[in-house]
């Protein structure tokens, strides 16, 4: 029998159903399989960062799988993102110190980064030099891609494999997510993939540039489920939720299902509707905007531009229906100054915006944003227990002026979501 270790870096709270979303994804895809248990096992070793104070964290990886016989695993498969991004190479040092002969496979968002921002899907030089200790890398959804590597020796150092959402088996339907007795926020998909190309974004499918959608059936299943486990909040996945005209019928499912829970959804102002409202008013709705900049000349630059007269229009609608909604904004943008980020933030609150948040940039791999950053003169700088690299200055402000962005944006932030 072939086995694997599945390590997740996760961010997990007390409240939270385990395991996280992402993996449950792959391990309802990997126990679907009949070989699973007969030609092939995985074992699930979830790292939650939360549980270890910042000063430990370089050692959680090591300390969650030391008491393990790794020579007994014939892969390794660790998660990347970009919370863990520092721990990665330390620990795959030691794993390889402590006699682990087998193959180590690398997944998540900093290996699609790292493939986007590559000459070719196919050969991954850039990502090995990044993680000189791994074998292989999957970039992109990986269900089928983790299937084929469990169950036999896959050549190549790129293995990606289309994995059709419709297709997927459903992690709460399926049984692999459990719920606490108090279960505090999920997360839900019914949407892969992003139709927007902004230049600061990763969700575009790279493997496949395509938008996938599950069936609304499995939404309503999955809202039924959620209803009686009792949950009191839902985040949708989805980049944009609306889209197109398939939201309304998922919303509508929400309401079938008389789901009560708080249902946050990711929203674009310019794709909004009267019938959209109309159905949000029915449920207990929370719409997110990323509206990123107010500004037409950065909006321009980053390749996301806003239509500010729909904007300013829906805003009022928002606030006339008395629907709860707030508003996200980027400070650290290309041409970007601290008055001007000042100025989209006087126009939300001239316009009645209550929620208003701000988060620093950052240079993603394999986004067109970070293949230009010597363009704009972008400077990182580690920020917070993570470690976690964000521009802080360009040629248009200054690092002292990026700290002035940064306390305007900490005085905007509420106590934090559920």
């Amino acid at each position: 029998m072939r086995r694997t270790l599945l390590v997740s870096c996760d961010l997990l709270r007390e409240s939270d159903p385990t395991p996280g979303y992402s993996v449950a994804c792959l391990l309802a895809r990997l126990r679907q399989d009949p070989g699973y248990g007969t030609d092939f096992s995985v074992r699930h070793v979830s790292v939650n960062l939360l549980r270890y104070p910042p000063a430990s964290h370089p050692d959680s990886l090591r300390r969650a799988v030391e008491g393990l016989d790794l020579s007994s695993f014939d892969v390794l498969a660790l998660s990347c993102f970009i919370w863990s991004e520092s721990l990665v190479n330390p620990f795959l040092e030691w794993v390889r110190q402590v006699g682990f002969r087998g193959r180590i496979v690398l997944g998540g968002s900093q290996i699609t980064y790292g493939i986007a921002g590559s000459a070719s899907l196919d050969d991954g030089r850039e990502l090995s030099r990044a993680y000189p200790r791994a074998d292989q890398f999957v970039p992109g959804h990986a269900e089928n891609a983790l299937l084929e590597i469990c169950r036999r020796e896959t050549p190549g150092r790129v293995i990606s494999r289309w994995a059709p959402l419709q297709a997927l088996p459903s992690p709460y339907l399926d049984k692999v997510i459990e719920f606490p007795e108090a279960a505090g926020s999920v997360r839900m998909e019914t949407q892969r993939g992003c139709p927007f190309s902004c230049d600061f974004c990763a969700h575009r499918d790279i493997v496949t540039s395509m938008v996938e959608r599950t069936t609304v059936e499995r939404a309503l299943q999955e809202f039924f489920l959620l209803q009686e486990a009792g949950v009191r909040k839902v985040n949708v996945l989805d980049p944009v939720f609306n889209a197109g005209p398939r939201a309304l019928a998922v919303l509508d499912a929400a309401v079938e299902a008389g789901l009560s829970a708080r249902l946050s959804l990711q929203c674009r102002f310019e794709n909004l509707t009267t019938a959209f409202l109309d159905t949000c008013e029915a449920l207990n709705v929370e719409l997110e905007f990323g509206l990123q900049t107010t500004d037409e000349t950065e909006a321009a630059e980053i390749n996301r531009p806003n239509d500010m007269a729909a904007v300013e229009r829906w805003i009022a609608e928002l606030n006339r229906r008395g629907l709860t909604y707030e508003v996200s904004m980027i400070y650290g943008l290309p041409l970007q100054t601290l008055d001007s980020f000042r100025r989209g933030i006087h126009w939300l609150r001239d316009r009645g915006v209550e929620t208003i948040k701000a988060w620093p940039l950052m240079l993603l791999r394999g986004t067109r944003m970070h293949s230009r950053k010597a363009r704009y003169g972008m400077r990182e700088r580690t920020e917070g227990p993570y470690n976690i690299p964000v521009v802080v200055a360009s040629t248009s402000f200054t690092e002292h002026e990026w700290d002035g962005m940064k306390t305007a944006s900490v005085d905007l932030l509420k106590p934090a979501r559920l």
